[in-house]
């Protein structure tokens, strides 16, 4: 189930600096429309992969080279949704913001390239809660000393661009995964 506030509000500025993600919000996999999406995706690449063996494309202008399986797809759509939920706490170019991944699949690389490229090199893992919340804290620190309407320019960790990113599993562990 997806996150009421994941979608639709707009927390600028002070109203939002931070938005957790615990989980990623997969649909039911037994859910007979997601079995059935799933399948047609399999199937049509197969499709498509037999026709490509013989040089010939459905269409003629190389669509089918964009077809998916049926498992990245359901992938793609959870994490469509957690990166519809991270751009709630960056609405603006001045705008800062933390986002706190406690998954530990975000932890690793395919996971991590599926999310806005604007957050991708921001992901930092921390192999302890500490360390995150030292990170986390400081962050804030910096931003406060930072005028109003001055471009965001602070290194959170070894990052940048006004946003921190953590991994970890939700229980307060870091992930010693790093993307």
């Amino acid at each position: 189930c997806r996150g009421k506030a994941s979608e639709g509000l707009d927390f600028s500025d002070r109203a939002g600096r931070a938005v957790i993600i615990c989980g990623i919000p997969f649909a039911n996999a037994v859910d007979p429309k997601i079995k059935l999406k799933k399948e047609v995706m399999n199937s049509k690449l197969a499709d498509s992969r037999s026709r490509n063996t013989t040089g010939a494309t459905a269409n003629g202008n190389g669509a089918d080279a964009e077809r998916i399986s049926g498992d990245a797809w359901y992938v793609q759509q959870a994490l469509r949704a957690v990166n519809q939920a991270i751009g709630r706490v960056i609405r603006h170019k001045d705008d800062f913001g933390a986002v706190l991944l406690c998954e530990e699949r975000f932890g690793q690389s395919r996971h991590v390239g599926q999310l806005s490229k604007w957050l991708r090199d921001d992901v930092v893992t921390y192999d302890s809660y500490g360390d995150a919340m030292r990170s986390l804290s400081d962050f804030f620190r910096s931003q406060r000393a930072i005028p109003v309407g001055a471009p965001v320019v602070s290194k959170p960790a070894k990052k940048s661009k006004g946003t921190f990113a953590l991994v970890g599993d939700g229980a307060g562990r870091g992930n010693t995964t790093s993307s």
